[in-house]
C-alpha cells in the first residue's frame, strides 16, 4: 500500500470526480483509476460506488475516509516535524529493477559507472514492472531496469518515457532433476501430466510473458498444475530446491542451480524464447545524475 494512493482517495472523496481528482493529482486519468483500484485490491473492499455521478463512497469507503484522514494527518505532522532533519545516508539516485537483475546484473553496471562517472550513492528496490514505470512517471524512482519481451507491451505512455536495450537472454525452460542428474519431468511424456509448474504471479510480468511462450510454442495451459505462485524468480527457484517441478527461468537466474546440478534446461530449445533487458529513464525525471547515466550508457553503447 502506499500513501499517494490514500491521498489520492481523499482527493476523490471530496472531489465525487475521477477526471478532477486526477487533474488535482498531476496524474492521468487512467493512472489515477489504477491507483484507486490498487487501494481497493489492498483493502479488499470497494470503496467506490462508480454508479453514481458524481461518485460516492460505499459504506466501507466512508468507513476508511475516517481512517484515511487521521493516518494522514499523522503522517504529515510527522513529516513537518522531521522536514529540517538533514539525512547523511540519503541516495543519490534511486532504481527499481527485477530482483534478478539486481543480484546478477546491477553489481556489473555500477561497477562500471563508478569507473566511468564516479562513485555514488544509490538506493534499488524491486516490484510489479508497471507499478516501476507509474513511479518513474511520478518521478519517485529515477531509473527502471527490467526485463521487456517483444510480445507484451507495457501500460504506460511512450511519450514520457525513453530506453535503452542494455543486453538479451534466454528464458529456459527447466526441471529439477532425479537422483541421477537427469530431468525429473519431459512435457513430451504425456503420462506425467498435470506438469507440477512453479507459475509466476497472475499480476506480475513474467507471468505475461510464460503465456505468451506457452503460447506461441502450443502448449496447452491444462497439463499444469501451479503448485507455488510468486512474482520472483528467485523465490520459485528456491522453494524448487525441496519440490519436483519445472519452471521458466532467465538463464542468469538459473545459473547457479544449474552448477549446483539441481535443475536442468529441457526441451532441447522447444520451449525457449528471449527476452530483453531494458533500462528506462522519464523524460521529466529531476535527477541529473539518472540523465547522466542514461546519456553515458547511450554513448557508450554499453554492451553487458
Amino acid at each position: 500500500m502506499e500513501i499517494k494512493w490514500i491521498e489520492d482517495f481523499i482527493s476523490l472523496a471530496r472531489t465525487g470526480n475521477f477526471s478532477k481528482s486526477a487533474s488535482e493529482r498531476n496524474v492521468t486519468q487512467p493512472a489515477f483509476g489504477r491507483r484507486i483500484k490498487s487501494l481497493e485490491r489492498w483493502l479488499g473492499a470497494e470503496l467506490i460506488d462508480r454508479s453514481t455521478y458524481p461518485v460516492t463512497l460505499t459504506k466501507e469507503g466512508m468507513q476508511f475516509r475516517e481512517t484515511a484522514n487521521t493516518l494522514l494527518s499523522e503522517l504529515y505532522r510527522d513529516k513537518a516535524t522531521f522536514h529540517n532533519v538533514k539525512l547523511a545516508h540519503k541516495a543519490d539516485i534511486k532504481i527499481s529493477a527485477s530482483t534478478n537483475l539486481i543480484i546478477n546484473f546491477i553489481p556489473k553496471l555500477l561497477a562500471e559507472l563508478y569507473i566511468k562517472i564516479s562513485p555514488f550513492t544509490v538506493s534499488i528496490k524491486t516490484q510489479i514492472f508497471n507499478n516501476m514505470i507509474q513511479d518513474l512517471v511520478d518521478t519517485d524512482i529515477d531509473l527502471v531496469i527490467q526485463y521487456y519481451f517483444k510480445d507484451i507491451p507495457l501500460l504506460m505512455d511512450t511519450h514520457l518515457i525513453q530506453w535503452l536495450t542494455l543486453f538479451k537472454e534466454p528464458i529456459k525452460l527447466y526441471s529439477t532433476v532425479d537422483a541421477n542428474g537427469k530431468a525429473k519431468f519431459d512435457l513430451n511424456d504425456k503420462s506425467q501430466a498435470p506438469f507440477p509448474l512453479m507459475a509466476y504471479s497472475s499480476d506480475g510480468y513474467f507471468s505475461k510473458i510464460v503465456t505468451q511462450i506457452m503460447s506461441d510454442t502450443a502448449l496447452d495451459p491444462a497439463q499444469f498444475t501451479h503448485i507455488v505462485e510468486s512474482p520472483t524468480a528467485e523465490y520459485l527457484l528456491n522453494i524448487s530446491r525441496n519440490i519436483p517441478s519445472i519452471i521458466w527461468l532467465p538463464e542468469s537466474a538459473a545459473t547457479k542451480a544449474i552448477e549446483e546440478k539441481k535443475i536442468i534446461a529441457i526441451g532441447n530449445g522447444q520451449w525457449d524464447s528471449e527476452i530483453e533487458v531494458r533500462i528506462f529513464f522519464g523524460r521529466e525525471a529531476k535527477s541529473t545524475l539518472a540523465a547522466q547515466i542514461f546519456n553515458h550508457i547511450k554513448q557508450s553503447k554499453l554492451v553487458y
